[in-house]
């Protein structure tokens, strides 16, 4: 995913973008540096077959949430190789929580208004975190306790991250 790591990288409003045909770069020119990416040519996945057709439930999340995120991922993991999973309920409100068999669980009720089917469903909290960093507040959808969720912000309706979900 190079947008977030560009956008650690890119501070300054003053940069230059611009694509390099011979090499198939593009470059991203500030005042003190300089990054490159390359242009990855072929085809697309169709990303489209991950979207859930149906949405069973939607609440609208903010900085709480992704606060909430931060302090689970605290939690040390026990196996430095597994990944970071956040159990997410919805029903009457949110609550998010994860276990480590060393630490023990951490649970937070986040008082979020959710419209839907209760759920129970797990995600990687780092892949949570980074759609919530390119839009701080959301709609979050979700298709399914196993189906993707979908994260759109009111202001750009052409704007979709989805999350798929772990089996957790």
């Amino acid at each position: 995913m190079c947008c977030p790591e560009i956008s650690r990288v890119l501070k300054d409003d003053n940069v230059t973008v611009y694509k390099n045909q011979n090499e198939n770069l593009i470059v991203f020119t500030g005042e003190n540096y300089e990054v490159f990416t390359s242009i990855i040519d072929g085809q697309y996945p169709n990303y489209m077959a991950v979207v859930p057709k149906t949405i069973v439930g939607e609440v609208q999340v903010d900085s709480s949430f992704k606060s909430s995120l931060e302090r689970i991922l605290i939690l040390p993991a026990d196996n430095k190789l597994k990944v970071p999973a956040v159990k997410v309920e919805v029903g009457e409100g949110m609550i998010l929580s994860a276990l480590s068999e060393q630490c023990g669980e951490i649970r937070e009720t986040l008082p979020l208004i959710y419209k839907g089917e209760e759920l129970k469903t797990a995600f990687n909290a780092h892949y949570v975190i980074d759609a919530l960093k390119m839009m701080p507040e959301a709609t979050m959808s979700f298709g399914g306790a196993l189906a993707p969720a979908l994260f759109k912000t009111s202001d750009d309706d052409n704007y979709t991250i989805v999350v798929v979900p772990l089996r957790a």
